[in-house]
């Protein structure tokens, strides 16, 4: 009876401690997987990323889901503007380097440079009742018995300006700049050049720049106020003004600041005024 007593004890002891096992080999197998329920969430979200690659590869990705298109709109538009930067930063860079080339075969043409004789292919242009001629992107005007090279005469219509000139704005209206004078597109008519003589000496002739070939005209105006140019010719006076640097050309006044790590040049009013 003791021994039969003895053997169940065992068995429940027996029973009881499988049950044990079971019970705790249950939440061993468990608890990892509750562990691991924040990686599994992160895991859906990269699986949902890969499944949009599979479709479209990486630009699908991107263009669905609302995050995704705010993220690529962001990376559009940051390359968007670097890329037009770089655009502008070629432009300026383009116009000082033809406006250097240019005087350095030229460099005795400035304002107030005497010709004796009026270089051949210039066109007259007729501005309140005096008359200028024009080539080149130069203007001269009779002084004597010869001719003085003047500043643009505000007014001025002319066929063509050098295709070195920079296209500045300001709000929306575009200016074409070009060695201190401002031009805006026109539909006034203009006389166009004379035919060059082939086979003709050009010996005396003042280098010309290359001209630009449009379907309008360019009507000189004054200086707009807040436009900005990449240079400056280099007769432009430093000045200093209540502790401030301008350069002053043909009775303009310039502000120089540094923008992308280049100076440039804004007209402004006269700080003495």
């Amino acid at each position: 009876m003791n021994g039969t007593r003895a053997r169940s004890s065992v068995k429940r002891i027996m029973a009881i401690a499988c049950a044990v096992l079971f019970l705790a080999g249950t939440v061993l197998v468990v608890s990892p997987e509750a562990s691991a329920a924040p990686k599994s969430r992160g895991a859906s979200r990269g699986s949902v990323k890969h499944s949009s690659k599979s479709r479209g590869g990486k630009t699908a990705s991107r263009g669905r889901g609302t995050s995704g298109r705010r993220s690529a709109g962001r990376g559009t538009s940051r390359r968007g503007r670097h890329g037009h930067s770089h655009r502008r930063y070629s432009a300026r860079k383009d116009a000082r380097r033809s406006w250097r080339r240019w005087r350095a075969f030229t460099g005795l043409i400035v304002i107030g440079a005497y010709y004796a004789t009026r270089p051949r292919y210039t066109t007259t242009v007729i501005v309140a009742g005096t008359t200028y001629y024009y080539g080149g992107g130069l203007y001269y005007a009779s002084s004597g018995t010869g001719y003085v090279v003047v500043s643009p005469p505000a007014g001025a219509v002319v066929y063509a300006v050098p295709t070195a000139t920079t296209v500045v704005y300001v709000g929306t209206t575009p200016y074409y700049y070009y060695g201190g004078a401002y031009y805006v597109a026109t539909t006034h008519p203009a006389e166009p050049p004379p035919p060059k003589e082939e086979g003709s000496p050009e010996d005396d002739e003042v280098p010309e720049p290359e001209m630009t070939e449009d379907d309008h005209n360019y009507e000189v105006v004054e200086p707009p106020i807040g436009a900005t140019v990449p240079y400056l010719p280099e007769e432009a006076d430093e000045q200093s003004i209540e502790g401030k640097t301008y350069f002053v050309y043909d009775g303009t006044y310039y502000q120089p600041f540094v923008s992308e790590g280049e100076t440039i040049y804004m007209v402004v009013d006269d700080p003495r005024s």
